[in-house]
C-alpha cells in the first residue's frame, strides 16, 4: 500500500515575514487531524531573507526549491 501525502507549495516572493508563520500554522493543522504533508517553498530569486528562511526550514523536512538563476550564497 503506498503512503499518501499531501504536498503543500509555497510560491514565495518576497515573504521573510510570512514563510515561518505559514508553517507552523499549517503543520499545527495537519497534524492535528493526522494528515500526512510536505511543506514545499519554491522562492522566485527574492532579494529579502525569504531564501535563507527557507534554508533553515529545509533543517525541518521543507523542501526547497529555487527558480532563481542568480543563487545567493550564504
Amino acid at each position: 500500500m503506498m503512503n499518501k501525502k499531501l504536498s503543500l507549495i509555497l510560491l514565495s516572493y518576497y515573504s521573510e515575514k510570512r514563510i515561518v508563520n505559514v508553517y507552523e500554522n499549517v503543520k499545527e493543522l495537519l497534524e492535528q487531524n493526522n494528515i500526512p504533508f510536505e511543506f514545499i517553498v519554491m522562492d522566485d530569486g527574492s532579494l529579502d531573507n525569504s531564501y535563507k528562511i527557507a534554508l533553515e526550514l529545509e533543517k525541518k523536512r521543507v523542501k526547497r526549491k529555487s527558480l532563481s538563476t542568480q543563487q545567493k550564497l550564504y
